[in-house]
């Protein structure tokens, strides 16, 4: 399993917040693309956790 978050890239006001899960890291990848523009546009960076299902 794969646990998707969003992490501000502001230095002074940082946060995190989940915005996926996927069961499958092949379908995680595909979707990396889109999930990387809309990080950009919110100006945060994708950052993942894996996890044992």
């Amino acid at each position: 399993m794969v646990i998707v978050y969003f992490e501000s890239r502001e230095t002074w006001s940082s946060y995190c917040e989940q915005v996926a899960t996927f069961a499958n890291e092949d379908i995680y990848m595909a979707a990396l693309p889109a999930l990387q523009k809309l990080a950009s546009q919110l100006n945060c960076i994708v950052t993942e956790t894996l996890a044992e299902d």
